[in-house]
């Protein structure tokens, strides 16, 4: 499939899910990465959501993987501590992004890439807002959108993600 998915236009990277279903160990994650990635046309990113796979790529993990050069990057679910640590220990070029809208203001201000976002589908004019002003310095406007947008990045998990943002 990601193969498939690298064909279509606009099409950049694959974002490909740590595996659920078998629950591996981190030898199996690492294993399972290169091997897509060793198929794939296009880089990767990968998608940490422990929440949803019942199972946590850990931090030694993402970091060894960083070192592939068709692994461009992680959606990071987890916690800021953790993407902290990520910025400073993978590879040089290695994108670390947060995958809760909650940490989109602090990921970046830790030296993460941003977010990978649900509630950007919505709210990108006020997600885009927030980051422009703090790549300008503007730190006090930037929170002050980043709090404005907490209220509602909360209302779009208020049911199970992404139904509240999708169109039926």
């Amino acid at each position: 499939m990601t193969q498939e998915v690298t064909h279509i236009d606009g099409i950049d990277y694959a974002l490909v899910v740590v595996p659920y279903y078998n629950k591996p160990n981190q030898r199996g994650m690492i294993a399972h990465f290169n091997a897509v990635a060793a198929a794939a046309e296009k880089p990767l990113i990968m998608y940490n959501i422990p929440g949803r796979t019942g199972v946590t790529m850990s931090n030694d993990t993402i970091v060894t993987l960083s070192e592939n050069p068709m692994i461009a990057g992680v959606k990071q679910c987890t916690s800021i501590e953790d993407i902290e640590y990520l910025v400073e220990n993978t590879a040089e070029g290695f994108y670390v992004y947060s995958g809760e809208d909650a940490q989109a203001l602090s990921a970046r201000v830790v030296g993460g890439a941003g977010v990978i976002s649900v509630a950007s589908h919505i709210y990108g004019t006020q997600i885009r807002a927030m980051y422009d002003a703090l790549y300008a310095g503007d730190l006090a406007k930037a929170g002050q959108l980043k709090r404005q947008l907490t209220p509602k990045m909360a209302a779009c998990f208020m049911f199970p993600s992404p139904s509240p943002i999708k169109p039926f």
